[in-house]
């Protein structure tokens, strides 16, 4: 929620971390270890959905409605995320 005296805050903060960025040097960049780490799991399953489904399909959809305090559900056909990493990105990303 924004308001006035919120944003003098915000305003204050953007003036101080540009009177600092401007005296600060950038740190060393983490070494890449991506090539040494090893897995301490065993290999999960393939993922596998029924014949003429798709990942992402509904199972079991959502009820037509619910009382207070009801809990929602649903479940679609989904894989496991330990097949695509996403090494430096996101679930999200396309």
């Amino acid at each position: 929620m924004f308001s006035p005296a919120r944003g003098n805050s915000v305003e204050k903060c953007k003036r101080e971390y540009m009177y600092l960025s401007d005296k600060v040097e950038p740190g060393p960049q983490p070494e890449n270890i991506l090539d040494q780490q090893i897995e301490l799991l065993p290999p999960p399953s393939p993922d596998r959905v029924p014949t003429g489904k798709s990942f992402g399909d509904v199972i079991r959809d959502v009820s037509k409605s619910y009382g207070p305090g009801s809990n929602v559900s649903v479940t679609f056909y989904g894989a496991n995320p330990r097949h695509n990493m996403k090494v430096f990105k996101k679930f999200a990303d396309r």
